[in-house]
């Protein structure tokens, strides 16, 4: 943990990234994310006049809180600031498994800079949601296949992670039942 402390400088950049280029308007997916996060506080997810399956709920449901709270949306944006400084940290242990942790923070403030990236930072949009889980699997994806530690709970959290990952990209789905798919031939 005290390791992860030295990329928390990043969190400080991504806060004021959210907050300096955060508008009140909606831009692009923003408000099909929002009505569906206040779908869900109805009870329903998609109309039966507009069904909606493109979007998963993942994301929406992560929104729930604060559309169902009330609460200022850029609250909800400031946690894509929180969801990226974590991806980060799941980057940085990620690669101290197979290079120093020098040359791991380096590679870690490269990516945690990259500018693609931080361009969506202040929109509540999947990116920086679905970068966390990304990472958050690859972690405990490479943990499993590396000797120490539980492999059962590492096991177990790399299968939440692409869970829900599906859950939010719901079009990956497809590729991955795809790929269990042709494995299971290849295997047999």
């Amino acid at each position: 943990m005290k390791d992860v402390i030295k990329i928390l400088p990043l969190l400080g950049l991504y806060i004021l990234i959210v907050l300096l280029a955060s508008t009140n308007a909606f831009q692009g997916d923003e408000e099909k994310y929002v009505l569906l996060a206040k779908n869900l506080s109805k009870g329903f997810y998609s109309s039966l006049t507009e069904i909606n399956l493109w979007n998963g709920p993942g994301y929406p449901i992560i929104l729930l809180p604060f559309v169902g709270l009330k609460m200022p949306l850029i609250t909800a944006k400031l946690l894509n600031a929180v969801f990226l400084l974590l991806a980060m940290a799941y980057f940085y242990k990620a690669l101290q498994l197979y290079i120093s942790k020098r040359h791991a923070l380096y590679f870690t403030y490269i990516m945690g800079l990259y500018p693609p990236m931080l361009a969506h930072l202040n929109l509540l949009i999947t990116e920086s949601f679905v970068f966390f889980l990304v990472c958050g699997f690859l972690f405990h994806f490479f943990k499993l296949h590396n000797n120490g530690g539980d492999k059962r709970i590492h096991f177990i959290m790399a299968a939440c992670y692409l869970g829900y990952f599906l859950l939010t990209k719901i079009y990956y789905s497809y590729i991955f039942l795809a790929t269990i798919l042709l494995a299971a031939l290849l295997y047999f």
